[in-house]
C-alpha cells in the first residue's frame, strides 16, 4: 500500500512539474566524517563521526512560477529537510516542508510571499561568506549562535534556543528597485496566538547594496518571545551590519550582529534573556577555477555573562565538476569564563565550556 502511495506521489510531481511553468525539483547532498577532540559539555569526549549538512545544508524541494502576463508572475516554493546519512526526510515531529512551504505573486510593485520561510536576517547573513554560503561551524556560529542552539547556558548546561531559524507565518516583502544595485526587504511575522496581537510575533527590515564586487549589508530584526508567564515580556532584537569585497583572486568579508533582549528581567537564563555581540572576519583565496582556500574567525562578546568565546578556522573547497565539490576544514573553540561554541554545524561537536575543542572535516557535496 505505502509503494502505491508513493508511487502515485511521484507521478503526481512528475505530470505537476510537466504541465507548470518552470516548475523544478532541487536538491543538495552533502556528507562528511568528522574528527572531534575534547567536545561535550566538560570537553572530555573525542569522536569519529559521519554526518549530513556540514559544509552545506542536505536538503530538497520543489519550486515553480506561472506566467500570468502584463509583467506578472505566481510563485510557489516547497522546501524539505534532507539527512543523507539516514535517508530521513522531515516527517516525525519535524513538519516535512520546514525550510520553506510559501506562495506569492510578483509584478512591476514588488514581490510579496506569504508562509513558511527561513529567517531573513540569517539568510542576509549566511549570505556574506569570502568561500561562498556555507554552513561548516564558524558561518554557522558567526550567522546566529543561538539559532543553531550551540551557546550553552551555564545554569542548566542545555543549548539556549533564542533565535528560531526557521520561521512560519510570515508575510515578506521586496521592493522593486527604485536606486539602483540597491535591494530592500521588510517582513512581518504573524504570531497567531489568541487573544494577543504581539506574542511570538517578529518583523525585519533589510537592505543591500552589490556594485563592482562590493557588497554592503545592514539588517534589523524584532521578535516576541513566546507566550508563557516567563518569556511573555521578552522581545528579541537583532541587529546586522557587513560587508564583502572581492578584487582578483582575493575576497574579504566583516559582519557584526548585536542580539539583545527588551522587556523582561535577566533572570534565568532559560527565559532567553541575552545581551551578546557576535562578529566575524574572513578572507578567500582562489588558487586556480577548482581550487579554493580560506580562514575564518569568530568571537562572541556576552556583556551579561562577561564572556568571551571564539572560534577560528581555515577551509578549502575543490570542485570536481559543476555540481560536485570536496571539501575540507579544521576548526578550534576557544572556551572562556565557562562558555564555550561548538565545533561542526550539526550537534555531535557539543560545545565545551571548560576547555578547547576541534574537529577536523572532510567532505562532499552535490546538487541537482
Amino acid at each position: 500500500m505505502n509503494k502505491k502511495i508513493l508511487a502515485a506521489a511521484a507521478l503526481a510531481i512528475v505530470s505537476g512539474s510537466a504541465m507548470a511553468d518552470g516548475a523544478q525539483l532541487y536538491g543538495i547532498m552533502d556528507v562528511s566524517v568528522n574528527s572531534f577532540q575534547n567536545v561535550g559539555t566538560n570537553g572530555q569526549t573525542n569522536l569519529t563521526s559521519m554526518q549530513d549538512g556540514t559544509w552545506l545544508p542536505s536538503l530538497w524541494g520543489i519550486k515553480g512560477s506561472e506566467d500570468m502576463g502584463d509583467g506578472m508572475s505566481a510563485h510557489y516554493n516547497l522546501e524539505s529537510n534532507l539527512t543523507v546519512t539516514s535517508g530521513a526526510s522531515g516527517g516525525g515531529t519535524t513538519p516535512l516542508f520546514i525550510r520553506a512551504s510559501n506562495v506569492g505573486i510578483k509584478g512591476d510593485f514588488g514581490d510579496i510571499t506569504a508562509g513558511q520561510r527561513l529567517d531573513p536576517l540569517w539568510i542576509q547573513s549566511v549570505g556574506e561568506q569570502a568561500m561562498g554560503v556555507h554552513h561548516a561551524g564558524s558561518a554557522g556560529i558567526a550567522t546566529g549562535v543561538f539559532a543553531n542552539q550551540n551557546y550553552q547556558n551555564p545554569n542548566t548546561n542545555n543549548p539556549q534556543t533564542i533565535y528560531a531559524v526557521f520561521g512560519s507565518n510570515w508575510l515578506f516583502y521586496e521592493a522593486p528597485k527604485v536606486i539602483d544595485n540597491v535591494t530592500l526587504n521588510v517582513g512581518y511575522q504573524f504570531g497567531n496566538a489568541a487573544g494577543s496581537t504581539t506574542a511570538g510575533s517578529g518583523n525585519y527590515f533589510g537592505a543591500t547594496y552589490a556594485k563592482n564586487g562590493l557588497t554592503l549589508n545592514a539588517g534589523a530584526e524584532s521578535q516576541n518571545n513566546g507566550s508563557s508567564a516567563a518569556t511573555t515580556n521578552n522581545k528579541v532584537n537583532r541587529y546586522l551590519v557587513g560587508a564583502m569585497y572581492s578584487f582578483g583572486d582575493f575576497t574579504l568579508e566583516a559582519q557584526n550582529m548585536r542580539v539583545s533582549s527588551s522587556g523582561a528581567s535577566k533572570g534565568a537564563l532559560s527565559t532567553g534573556y541575552v545581551d551578546a555581540q557576535i562578529g566575524q572576519a574572513g578572507i578567500a583565496y582562489s588558487v586556480n577555477p577548482k581550487l579554493k582556500v580560506g580562514a575564518q574567525y569568530v568571537y562572541v562578546n556576552d556583556n551579561y555573562l562577561n564572556a568571551r568565546p571564539s572560534l577560528t578556522s581555515v577551509s578549502a573547497t575543490y570542485s570536481l565538476s559543476k555540481r560536485t565539490a570536496l571539501y575540507g576544514q579544521y576548526e578550534q573553540a576557544n572556551a572562556a569564563n565557562g562558555q564555550g561554541l561548538a565545533v561542526g554545524y550539526t550537534g555531535q561537536g557539543n560545545a565545551s565550556t571548560s576547555s578547547n575543542s576541534s574537529v577536523v572535516t572532510l567532505g562532499m557535496y552535490h546538487t541537482f
